[in-house]
């Protein structure tokens, strides 16, 4: 018998690959489709008995699949000359979804950390909008509050580019 984490996967896999070219920007009803069919699976789920915290983790679980077939889908259709150097980039859930544990109606919160103006242009967004350069995020992130590094931006940023397996 199947886990409920396989059966996540296992429609994922039939309903999110993109059609041969197919762009993720013009597939935002296949997404939005799969949230809901999975949302309503886990609603079931807990109306037969299933705990918060199993639907919570399963949420979690949910985006976590969702985010990996759209940033793949991104990464096919880059441009020829963005394919020719690995992306240094990572997806960062930060709060509950960080911790795996994702209410039903709760917000997602997510960074994306990369190292300058070519993931810009390689998402096909100008430089001159950029969602953020690693130290930058990390250093206002502090100011705010919402981290406790166990390392200053600038050590950070230093660990990964020593270790750029973590950002691929």
């Amino acid at each position: 018998m199947l886990t409920l984490l396989q059966k996540i996967e296992a429609d994922a896999a039939r309903r999110l690959p993109l059609p041969p070219g197919g762009k993720p920007s013009q597939e935002l009803s296949r997404y939005k489709n799969f949230l809901k069919v999975e949302t309503h699976r886990l609603k079931m789920l807990h109306r037969a008995g299933a705990g918060g915290r199993e639907i919570c983790h399963a949420r979690a679980a949910v985006l976590d699949v969702l985010q990996r077939y759209v940033l793949e889908a991104v990464r096919h259709n880059l441009s020829p000359d963005s394919k020719s150097s690995p992306l240094r980039l990572a997806l960062v859930a930060i709060g509950g979804y960080g911790r795996g544990e994702l209410s039903p109606f709760s917000d997602i919160d997510i960074m994306l950390l990369h190292d300058g103006d070519s993931v810009m242009v390689a998402f096909g967004l100008p430089p001159s909008r950029r969602i953020g350069v690693i130290k930058e995020n990390l250093e206002n992130a502090v100011k705010a509050g919402r981290v406790e590094p166990y390392l200053e931006p600038d050590e950070y940023v230093a660990f990964l580019r020593e270790n750029p397996a973590l950002m691929e």
